[in-house]
C-alpha cells in the first residue's frame, strides 16, 4: 500500500473505510437509494441555505454595517408614510455634534440619461445625494475620492459598471466633465465594483437641499450612529424631533420618526419567504434522515450473518458499532459531496427562478460559510441517521437478528414499532409540506386570476427622462411665505403631446397615452397631497384627507381599457386655462362618498402642495369630479387599490412621465424601431427603455412564484421519500411475516385476504402520519399565512385532498410488497420454519 496507517487508531480507522467500501459492493443497490436520498436533501438544503446566507445573514458590504440605519415615518397610528421630506431629515443632516448620529445623508432617486465615451446618452439610475453620502457608507473607493463636506455642486461620482461600460474603464476619467440631463458635471470619484447603492445607480450627483423642497416626501434618508449607540438611544431622539417638528405640512397630520437597521430595509419583506422555504427544506432533509435511518435499520437485519462471523472471530461489539457508524458517515460524506454539486447547479438556475428584486441577489455562492454549513449538517444527518441502527446493534444479540433475517419470524415487536414510527414520522411530515405547497398553488392561482383592473396584452410602454425643456418663473408659495423660484414643465408637456401624436400616427397602433405611474410597475412616482371636500369647512389638520393622486392623458384609460363607470373622460378641452376637473376610482367613492353620487361633487387641495411643485405643475387648485373609473391594482395585486385620484396631464404636470402604446398588431415589439426613429427625430440625444406590459405583470407576481414553486417541489420530493419509507417498511414487514402469511394461507386464507391484510397495515400507517401531519398544520398554520392571498390557511380543499393524494401514494407503495405476499407458498415456508 501507498499509505500505511502507523498508529492502531489509523489502522482501525483504515481497516474500518476499507469493510465499507466492501459492504457497499455487496449491496450497491441500497447504497445508491441512501446516497441519492441524502444527495436530494442535502443539495436542496444547501441550495436554500445559501439564498438565507446571502439575504439574511451576510453583513452589508460597508464598514462596521451594524451602525447603518434608514429613517422613514409612520402615521400617528402606525401606518408607514414611506420616505422622508428634508424638512423632516434636515435638523439631523445640518447638525455636526448630534449624541448619536455620526453622519446623515439624504438621497434622491431618478431615471436619467448620460453621455457616455461614444457621445450618446444611455438610460440610467441617477442619485442625487448630499455631501455625507460617501462619509455614511464609506466605500474604498476605486478611483478618486467621494464628496467634500461644503463642496459645490457640479460633481459627480460614477459607478464601477458605469465607468467599465460607457466609459472603457479610463483611467483619467478623474476631473472629465459628463453630461448629465444635460447638465455638465466634473467626475470625481468611481465607485468600489459592487457598490450600486441604494439601488442599481449609475452615478450619484452632489445636490443642496433647498427650503421649497421642503414638503417633498420622496427622500431617503441614512443614518451612521456613533460606535456604542443603540437603536434604541437613536429611536428616542427621533421621537423627540418628532414632537418638536410637529404636524406634516402637506396633509396637517402628525407623522413619526422611526429608525430601521439597514440591513433590515434591504432584506424587507422578503426575509419572511426565505425562512419559510428554509424551513421547509429542511424538513425534507429531515424526511431524507428518516427514510436512510429505516434502510440502514432493514441492512443491519440482512448483515446478521455477516456481522454474526465477524463476532465469532474475535471482533467486540464496540468494534461491529463503530464499523456501522464509519459506514453511515461515509454515506453521509458521498451524499453530502453530491448534494453539493445539486446545489452549485441549483445555484446557477437562481437567475431564471428567483426574481431580479431579491435583495442580495448576486451575493448568492457557495462561500465558506455555506460550505461549513453543509459539512455540519452531512455530519449531523449521517450520526441522527446511524443513532437507531447503532442503538439497535449495541442492545442486541447478533443471534436474534439471525433468527429475523433468517426465519422469516418476527422476534422483534419493539424493532417493527421503531421501524412503523418512523414511518408515520416521515408521512406526517410530507403531509405538511403537500399542505404548504397546495395552500400556495391556491394562493397564486388566485393572486393570478385577480383583475388588474386594465388589460395588459399587446401594450408597450416606454419611459424617458427630458432634460433641458424647463422654464423657471417665480410663484406665490402660499400661506404667507416669500415667492420661490420653481420650474414650469409646460415645455415637457409640450414634447410628450408632440411625440405622442407622431406615435399615434404609425402603422399598427390603435392608442397612445401618457401617466405619471404605470401600474404594477416596481418604483412608482405619486403624490399623496392633503385634500378636502369643498363645503365641508375649511381645510384644518382634522377633516384633512390623504388619496393617491396621479397625472394622466385624456387618451390614458381608453389606451390601457380601463372601464369607466360613471361620468365622462378626460378631454383636450381640460387644459391649462379651463377649470380643474378630476377622475376618481371606485374605493375613492367608497371611502370618502358612500351611498352619495361623487359627480359634481369637488375637492381642493392644501396650499401646501405648492412646495410639491419641484414634482410637477399644478394649474388649478380646486377640481370638479367629472368621472369614475374602476379600481386599478398599482403596488401588487395582492393589496387593494388605494383611494386615486387622476388628474387631466395638461393640468397637473408631472416632470416623470411614462407613454403607453396600445397595439393593433399581435407582436408590439414590431413598434420599437419606428418609435425609437420618432424620438431621434425630436432629439437625437433622447433615449428611450421598452417593455412588454404583460411580462412586467408576471413579473410582479415573480416572489410568489418562486416560493410556490419551491414548495410544490419539495411536497413532490417528499411524496416520493414517503413512498419509499413505506415500501420499506412494508417489504420488511412482509419478509418478518413469512411465517405468519404462510400458517393463514395454510389455514385458508385467500390470496385476497392476504393481500387486504398486508395493505392495511401500509393504509394505517398512513392514517396516522396524515392526522400527525394534519394536526401539525393546523397548530403551525400563522406561519404560512402572511404567504396567501385570498385564501385561508384552512383550506377545506387543500386539507381534504391532501390525506387522499397520500392514501394513493400509500397504496401505490404498499402493492409491490402486498403482491409478493400473496405469492408466499405455505408449503415451502412451513419447511423452513421447521
Amino acid at each position: 500500500m501507498l499509505l500505511q496507517p502507523k498508529t492502531p487508531g489509523s489502522r482501525a480507522m483504515w481497516n474500518d473505510l476499507w469493510f465499507a467500501c466492501r459492504a457497499f459492493r455487496r449491496q450497491p443497490a441500497i447504497t445508491a437509494v441512501i446516497v441519492l436520498t441524502l444527495a436530494l436533501g442535502i443539495g436542496a438544503n444547501t441550495a436554500l441555505f445559501s439564498v438565507v446566507n446571502a439575504v439574511l445573514l451576510r453583513d452589508l458590504p460597508y464598514p462596521d454595517p451594524g451602525q447603518l440605519y434608514m429613517m422613514w415615518t409612520v402615521t400617528a397610528d402606525g401606518l408607514p408614510t414611506g420616505q422622508v421630506t428634508p424638512r423632516e431629515a434636515r435638523p439631523l443632516y445640518d447638525r455636526d455634534d448630534h449624541p448619536t448620529v455620526e453622519a446623515t445623508a439624504i438621497a434622491w432617486d431618478q431615471e436619467a440619461q448620460i453621455v457616455g465615451a461614444d457621445g450618446r446618452a444611455h438610460l440610467t439610475t441617477r442619485y442625487g445625494v448630499t455631501d455625507r453620502f460617501f462619509e455614511v457608507f464609506k466605500p474604498r473607493m476605486k478611483l478618486g475620492r467621494g464628496f467634500e463636506r461644503g463642496e459645490t455642486p457640479g460633481v459627480v461620482v460614477i459607478s464601477y459598471s458605469t465607468w467599465r461600460d460607457l466609459f472603457g474603464s479610463d483611467p483619467n476619467i478623474i476631473g472629465r466633465t459628463v453630461q448629465l440631463d444635460p447638465i455638465p458635471c466634473r467626475v470625481v470619484g468611481v465607485a468600489p465594483e459592487g457598490f450600486e447603492f441604494p439601488e442599481s445607480a449609475g452615478y450619484w450627483y452632489l445636490m443642496q437641499l433647498q427650503t421649497n423642497f421642503d414638503a417633498i416626501r420622496g427622500y431617503e434618508a441614512y443614518l451612521r450612529l456613533h460606535p456604542n449607540r443603540s437603536r434604541e438611544q437613536l429611536q428616542a431622539d427621533l421621537d423627540a424631533l418628532s414632537r418638536d417638528l410637529g404636524p406634516d405640512p402637506a396633509t396637517g397630520r402628525p407623522v413619526k420618526l422611526v429608525a430601521q437597521p439597514l440591513l433590515e430595509h434591504v432584506v424587507g419583506d422578503m426575509g419572511a419567504t426565505v425562512t419559510i422555504l428554509f424551513a421547509a427544506t429542511s424538513l425534507l432533509l429531515l424526511i431524507a434522515c428518516i427514510n436512510v435511518t429505516n434502510l440502514l435499520l432493514a441492512r443491519v437485519t440482512t448483515r446478521a450473518r455477516e456481522l454474526a462471523v465477524r463476532e465469532a472471530v474475535g471482533a467486540g461489539r464496540w468494534q461491529i458499532v463503530r464499523q456501522m457508524l464509519t459506514e453511515t458517515l461515509v454515506l453521509a460524506a458521498v451524499g453530502g459531496v453530491l448534494g453539493l454539486g445539486l446545489a452549485a447547479a441549483g445555484i446557477q438556475l437562481f437567475p431564471w427562478l428567483v426574481p431580479m428584486d431579491l435583495p442580495r441577489i448576486d451575493t448568492i455562492a457557495l462561500d465558506r460559510t455555506v460550505l461549513l454549513f453543509t459539512a455540519a449538517s452531512t455530519m449531523l444527518v449521517g450520526l441522527l441517521a446511524a443513532l437507531a441502527p447503532v442503538i439497535r446493534l449495541a442492545r442486541s444479540d447478533v443471534r436474534s437478528l439471525i433468527n429475523e433475517s433468517g426465519r422469516g419470524v418476527p422476534t422483534g415487536g419493539g424493532r417493527t414499532r421503531l421501524f412503523s414510527a418512523l414511518v408515520v414520522a416521515e408521512v406526517a411530515l410530507a403531509v405538511l409540506l403537500v399542505i404548504g405547497g397546495g395552500l400556495l398553488v391556491r394562493s397564486y392561482a388566485n393572486l393570478t386570476s385577480t383583475d388588474p383592473g386594465f388589460n395588459p396584452d399587446r401594450v408597450l410602454t416606454f419611459s424617458m427622462n427630458v432634460p433641458g425643456r424647463l422654464d423657471f418663473e417665480v410663484v406665490d408659495a402660499g400661506e404667507g411665505r416669500p415667492p420661490v423660484r420653481r420650474a414650469s414643465y409646460r415645455p415637457v408637456a409640450n414634447f410628450f403631446r408632440e411625440l405622442s401624436e407622431r406615435v399615434k400616427g404609425l402603422p399598427g397602433v390603435e392608442a397612445v397615452a401618457t401617466t405619471s405611474s404605470l401600474p404594477l410597475k416596481r418604483i412608482q412616482y405619486d403624490a399623496s397631497p392633503a385634500f378636502h371636500i369643498v363645503g365641508s369647512g375649511a381645510l384644518t389638520p382634522e377633516n384633512a384627507l390623504v388619496a393617491v393622486s396621479r397625472s394622466v392623458s385624456p387618451e390614458f384609460f381608453p389606451a390601457m381599457q380601463i372601464r369607466l363607470l360613471a361620468g365622462r373622460n378626460f378631454e383636450r378641452s381640460d387644459g391649462r386655462g379651463a377649470p380643474g376637473v378630476a377622475i376618481v376610482n371606485e374605493a375613492f367613492v367608497r371611502r370618502f362618498f358612500p351611498g352619495q353620487d361623487p359627480l359634481g361633487q369637488r375637492i381642493r387641495y392644501s396650499q401646501g402642495v405648492a412646495s410639491l411643485n419641484q414634482l410637477f405643475e399644478r394649474t388649478a387648485q380646486e377640481f370638479e369630479i367629472v368621472g369614475v373609473v374602476d379600481n386599478v391594482k398599482y403596488t401588487s395585486l395582492a393589496e387593494p387599490a388605494p383611494p386615486s385620484i387622476y388628474l387631466s396631464s395638461e393640468q397637473w404636470i408631472y416632470r416623470r412621465l411614462t407613454v403607453v402604446v396600445r397595439a393593433a398588431l399581435e407582436n408590439p415589439e414590431s413598434l420599437v424601431p419606428a418609435i425609437r426613429r420618432e424620438i431621434e427625430s425630436m432629439d437625437p440625444m433622447l433615449t428611450a427603455d421598452f417593455a412588454l406590459y404583460t411580462p412586467m405583470v408576471r413579473a410582479s407576481t415573480a416572489r410568489e412564484r418562486l416560493g410556490m414553486t419551491l414548495l410544490v417541489s419539495f411536497g413532490i420530493m417528499s411524496l416520493a421519500l414517503a413512498a419509499v419509507g413505506i415500501y420499506g417498511l412494508m417489504s420488511y414487514s412482509v419478509a418478518q411475516r413469512r411465517g405468519e402469511i404462510a400458517v393463514r394461507s395454510a389455514l385458508g386464507a385467500t390470496a385476497g385476504q392476504v393481500l387486504a391484510l398486508v395493505l392495511k397495515r401500509g393504509i394505517a400507517l398512513a392514517l396516522a402520519g396524515i392526522i400527525l401531519g394534519g394536526v401539525s398544520a393546523v397548530a403551525l398554520r400563522r406561519i404560512v399565512a402572511s404567504q396567501l392571498y385570498e385564501v385561508s390557511p384552512l383550506d377545506p380543499a387543500v386539507f381534504a385532498s391532501t390525506p387522499l393524494l397520500l392514501l394513493a401514494v400509500a397504496v401505490l407503495a404498499t402493492l409491490v410488497p402486498a403482491s409478493r405476499a400473496r405469492r408466499i407458498d405455505p408449503a415451502d415456508m412451513l419447511r423452513i420454519v421447521e
